[in-house]
């Protein structure tokens, strides 16, 4: 696997225009509304190129910044995670594998299907990807699962997490459904100010697409993990130490509320995890 410091990569960029400048592009891919390309820099490395969605308002929602935030928060908690340049209204993800070489844990299920999403497969489950005796890389799944959790990501799906033979598990990526990024700014202070709304927030609507026998809240998941693989959560609760969520907004423009309900919600699912 490529060295994710071989390259001196600036992370923050102004605008997506100049995210891109002076890069080839490959290849244009869809994915439904939102516009995703290929592009090289001059180094030769590859990165996805992806623009934030936009909600029903017409405005850009906040993706790229909850995966920047994501990736920053892997990188104090020793969770490897594959880099990311930054804009208000996209990102660049670098490739750090070819796709040939990456295989899906849905092969774990009994099913032969072409879902793409887990919630289609009826026998692939946690009890599943969590089995050591078929997963190797059981062990990463959970902590995967539990940085899942602490950032509210509610889209891991076969096709974000990886291995490869050669080089194990993929580093984490496609972080950015999570971190508040739907929560319009004309929302923020009302939700600042009422509890129920922010504890709603940060708990009954917070779902991942994982399931167990039935639908789990992150907090039912953080639960069975913290049952399951003790070993596994007290590390992940030990890493919760190395936290300085203030590091995390550094040389990035966002407001003031904005930064402030990030930082709680951080907070408040950080407690989760006390042993």
């Amino acid at each position: 696997m490529q060295n994710l410091n071989a390259f001196s990569i600036n992370e923050i960029y102004p605008s997506k225009e100049s995210l891109v400048k002076g890069m080839h592009c490959i290849m244009d891919v869809s994915d439904g509304a939102r516009l995703k390309c290929w592009y090289k820099d001059e180094n030769d490395v590859l990165f996805l190129y992806k623009e934030n969605k936009i909600n029903t308002y017409g405005e850009y929602t906040f993706e790229s910044l909850a995966e920047i935030l994501a990736m920053r928060l892997c990188d104090q908690l020793g969770i490897p995670c594959v880099r990311i340049r930054y804009s208000p209204e996209a990102i660049l993800s670098q490739v750090m594998l070819p796709a040939t070489e990456l295989k899906s844990f849905v092969e774990l299920s009994d099913e032969m299907s072409h879902s793409f999403h887990l919630s289609n497969l009826t026998t692939f489950n946690i009890t599943t990807l969590l089995n050591p005796r078929t997963n190797p890389y059981c062990n990463r799944v959970v902590q995967m699962l539990l940085f899942d959790a602490l950032i509210s990501n509610s889209d891991r799906h076969p096709g974000n997490f990886m291995y490869s033979d050669s080089n194990g598990f993929y580093p984490l990526f496609d972080n950015g459904s999570s971190l508040c990024c739907y929560v319009r700014d004309c929302q923020i202070q009302d939700i600042l100010l009422d509890t129920n709304r922010f504890l709603a927030m940060c708990t009954t609507k917070s779902q991942p697409v994982l399931r167990d026998q039935q639908k789990l809240t992150h907090r039912q998941l953080v639960e069975i993990l913290r049952e399951s693989y003790p070993k596994q959560f007290g590390n992940f609760s030990k890493s919760l130490g190395k936290l300085k969520i203030e590091e995390l907004f550094d040389g990035i423009s966002v407001s003031s509320k904005r930064k402030e309900l990030i930082s709680k919600f951080l907070e408040y699912r950080a407690k989760w995890f006390e042993v």
